[in-house]
């Protein structure tokens, strides 16, 4: 995770946290939502507790004003890829005998789950000499294979 993009997250709902550091203050918004919900605090533990003020009061008012509270994500979206590439996933989604909607989710979850995705950059270094034997290893795709792979004991 980014350290610098952390999100509080309290009933499905996410929030963002930025600084004012001539303020002092930690604040925020509720996010993926079309109304604009704000909170502020001067700590952590304080932004945590108005950000989940901020949440139920979102929820209470919008029942007070009877009309429902939207939620960050439905889990429906619409999107554009295109008719070529939207061409190309409904023949393979065809092929597997599954639905293009299956198909664009199973490969969305592929993606996001892929550990072969390049994450952290490092060096390994063998140092050769003169009475050394060649050594040659395989860098494993696995990130964390790799990490335990090169921990030096």
């Amino acid at each position: 995770m980014n350290k610098n993009k952390q999100q509080l997250n309290y009933k499905n709902y996410l929030g963002s946290v930025n600084f004012d550091l001539e303020e002092g203050l930690i604040f925020g918004e509720i996010m993926f939502i079309n109304d604009l919900v704000t909170y502020e605090a001067t700590s952590i533990i304080e932004l945590k507790n108005e950000f989940e003020l901020a949440v139920d009061d979102y929820i209470d008012t919008c029942k007070t004003l009877n009309r429902k509270p939207q939620k960050a994500f439905s889990g429906s979206l619409n999107i554009r890829i295109g008719a070529e590439l939207h061409k190309k996933a409904a023949m393979e989604a065809h092929l597997n005998d599954i639905s293009l909607n299956e198909f664009i989710k199973k490969s969305v979850d592929n993606k996001l789950s892929d550990k072969s995705m390049v994450k952290h950059h490092f060096h390994h270094h063998n140092h050769m000499h003169s009475n050394s034997a060649d050594i040659t290893t395989d860098i494993p795709y696995n990130l964390d294979a790799a990490e335990e792979k090169w921990k030096y004991n």
